[in-house]
C-alpha cells in the first residue's frame, strides 16, 4: 500500500532547518511538493470486526459507489487523448488520482469481504440473483476532448466527493468508522486542492461543505450514480 503524501520539505541537517523567523511555505508550494512526491497514499486500517451499527455499513456501501464513480472518471481521463495534449505535470496528476481512487475502490471491496455484507458483497457479481448490471458512468460528450473540459469536470466531481465524504463523517456512529471516513475525506480533499492548483485556481477546500447522502446522489445522478445504495 502507498504512503501518505509528505507535504513538507525534508531537511538533511540542522543547518538547513528553517528558523522560527523564516517565512513559511505557501499552501501552493506545499501542494506542489505533494504532487512532485508522486503516488503517495495510506488508507485507514479496517476494524477487525463489524462491531458498529448497520448504518455505518450502509455508509460504506454508499461511499464505495462514490469512489467507483470517481475512479471511473479519472481512469478514463488518464487514457484520453485530448486535442490539446496535457503537459506532463498535469497528466501525472490525473494518473495519480486515477491510481489512488482505484486503490480506494479496492479498500471498500476489502471492507465488504471483512464484514460479509451479504447482498452488497455480490452487488455486481454476474449470475447472482442479487446482482445488478456493472455500473456504466457517463461524463458528457466531449468532456475528455479538451484540457479545460477535463479539469472542469474533475474539479466538479471532486468538490462533490469531498462533500460526500465529509457528510459521511458527520453521519457515522462508530468512533472507528468516523476516523476512517475522516481519513478518506482528507484524501479527497488533497485531490481537489491539487487539481485546483494545477488548474490555476486558489487551492482552498471548504471542509464545512458536507453533503447528505441524498444531496450527493443528486449531484452525481447525471453521471449514472447508482441510487440503490441509499436504500
Amino acid at each position: 500500500m502507498l504512503e501518505n503524501p509528505v507535504l513538507e520539505p525534508e531537511y538533511q541537517d540542522a543547518a538547513e532547518t528553517p528558523s522560527a523567523e523564516a517565512p513559511l511555505l505557501s499552501r501552493r508550494a506545499l501542494l506542489t511538493l505533494g504532487l512532485v512526491a508522486g503516488a503517495a497514499l495510506t488508507l485507514p486500517a479496517l476494524p477487525t470486526r463489524a462491531d458498529f451499527p448497520y448504518g455505518d455499513l450502509r455508509t460504506l456501501r454508499y461511499l464505495e459507489e462514490v469512489a467507483r464513480l470517481q475512479a471511473g472518471f479519472f481512469s478514463a481521463a488518464s487514457l484520453s487523448s485530448p486535442a490539446e495534449a496535457l503537459p506532463e505535470r498535469e497528466a501525472n496528476l490525473i494518473n495519480l488520482i486515477a491510481q489512488q481512487d482505484s486503490e480506494l475502490v479496492r479498500w471498500f471491496a476489502s471492507a465488504q469481504n471483512n464484514y460479509s455484507l451479504g447482498a452488497a458483497s455480490t452487488f455486481y457479481t454476474p449470475n447472482m440473483s442479487t446482482s445488478r448490471p456493472i455500473p456504466s458512468y457517463q461524463f458528457g460528450l466531449g468532456t475528455l476532448n479538451t484540457r479545460a473540459a477535463i479539469f472542469a469536470r474533475a474539479i466538479e466531481l471532486k468538490e462533490a466527493s469531498v462533500g460526500a465524504f465529509h457528510g459521511a463523517v458527520g453521519g457515522a456512529s462508530s468512533p472507528k468508522m468516523i476516523q476512517a471516513f475522516a481519513a478518506l475525506a482528507g484524501v479527497q480533499g488533497r485531490h481537489l486542492a491539487m487539481l485546483q492548483e494545477v488548474a490555476g485556481q486558489e487551492p482552498l477546500v471548504d471542509f464545512e461543505a458536507a453533503l447528505s447522502r441524498r444531496e450527493a446522489a443528486q449531484r452525481f445522478a447525471k453521471y449514472g450514480f447508482n441510487s440503490e445504495v441509499l436504500t
